[in-house]
């Protein structure tokens, strides 16, 4: 198979050259060669913003993306628990709060 003809996926998202057998991935998500990395290893090549990368090999980048998205998926239901719990908390506060504030105006409202 030509470099023309090769899978989106297996090419460097930069210099659109055949991705290696070990190559990187930034945390923007971006899959790059080794010769990019090395021409900035603190900065992704696509986005100019300073990243982190995951040196990735023996995995097709498909894979590991794959990877990536179950624990995406994963972290995104903690977080959607963690919202619906602390909005159940939000609102048993909310109505103690409001219980505390009627009392205090009954208080008031008492002549000593």
């Amino acid at each position: 198979m030509s470099a023309q003809t090769h899978a989106v996926d297996e090419l460097c998202n930069h210099c659109r050259q055949m991705l290696g057998e070990w190559d990187y991935m930034t945390e923007c998500g971006h899959i790059i060669c080794q010769a990019c990395y090395h021409r900035s290893p603190d900065m992704c090549p696509l986005c100019m913003k300073k990243c982190h990368y995951l040196l990735i090999g023996e995995e097709p980048p498909k894979r590991l993306l794959e990877d990536v998205n179950v624990v995406i998926d994963f972290q995104l239901s903690s977080t959607l628990r963690l919202i619906q719990f602390l909005r159940m908390k939000i609102a048993k506060q909310s109505s103690l709060l409001d219980e505390v504030r009627n009392e205090l105006m009954t208080a008031k409202d008492y002549k000593w």
